[in-house]
């Protein structure tokens, strides 16, 4: 029931944030004309000795096009040349503006909604109650979920999974976004090895130690596609680097990173077989 309630939380955010990227889409599709309101601008000032106030229409050479074709320009009989200019300039201007503030709020709807899809990958693959209750923590302080002050005795937080490969190298796997957080930022040293699958929202997975084979290497990043939303699929990309190459942007929510200097290896994601301690 609780993970229910999570999940609905998390349903309802999406369809909010589904709807801000296709209104923002739209806004971006309409501000692409604005070249074009720039260029009617740029040809009523290069004509402007041959254009009378009270005309409802400019017939022009369009020296934007290379056959320097006639173009007829709308223009407005009750005002002035001059103010018809300034009319199409204010609004490439207009939408100038509207495009570059609708690609920074694009680019974060879609990191949120990269968030809330981690997030209910999160819930799904959550093992007990302490699991569903550090989500829940992690939505109260994202402020998806309002704060209750509840008496009751409270689970205590869930641990990272933890693996020993073939070769006894520890591999630790995080289980939500806190304890991506936690394993990539506070428990791993610079050089031991992050993994976390390429596109899909996923664990992020830690190989402590170096001088490991591609063995473990390929068993860390089984262990990264099994427990993320690519799962079930086939042939998943994981990407893996050094720790040190993993950075956290600062006010990015939880479990988002950037990372550089990565490869990628691809693997069909299987029950893991290693001993989990």
């Amino acid at each position: 029931q609780r993970s229910q309630d999570i999940l609905k939380i998390i349903d309802a955010n999406v369809d909010r944030v589904e709807r801000k990227i296709e209104i923002l889409e739209d806004i971006l599709a309409e501000a692409a004309l604005k070249d074009d309101f720039l260029a009617k601008g740029e040809l009523i000032k290069a004509n402007l000795y041959a254009l009378t106030d009270g005309m409802d229409q400019a017939r022009v050479i369009n020296f934007y096009d290379e056959n320097q074709a006639e173009v007829d320009i709308e223009l407005d009989p009750n005002k002035s040349i001059t103010a018809n200019m300034q009319g199409y300039f204010n609004q490439y201007n207009k939408l100038k503006r509207s495009e570059e503030k609708a690609k920074e709020q694009l680019l974060l709807a879609k990191d949120e909604l990269s968030y809330l899809n981690s997030v209910a990958d999160s819930v799904m693959r959550s093992e007990d109650p302490s699991d569903i209750a550090d989500i829940r923590q992690e939505l109260i302080v994202a402020g998806y979920i309002r704060f209750k002050s509840n008496r009751k005795k409270r689970e205590s937080p869930s641990k990272p999974m933890r693996f020993k490969s073939t070769e006894g190298f520890t591999i630790y796997v995080g289980k939500n976004n806190n304890q991506n957080d936690f394993l990539t930022t506070k428990l791993a040293n610079p050089y031991d090895t992050w993994l976390h699958t390429k596109d899909y929202p996923g664990s992020h997975v830690i190989i402590k130690g170096t001088g490991f084979s591609d063995e473990t290497l390929l068993e860390a990043a089984n262990l990264a596609a099994w427990h993320s939303k690519a799962q079930t699929g086939s042939k998943v990309p994981v990407d893996y680097t050094l720790v040190r190459h993993v950075k956290k942007p600062s006010g990015a929510k939880p479990g988002m990173v950037i990372y550089v200097a990565n490869k990628t290896v691809y693997v069909d994601p299987g029950l893991p077989r290693l001993e989990r301690f």
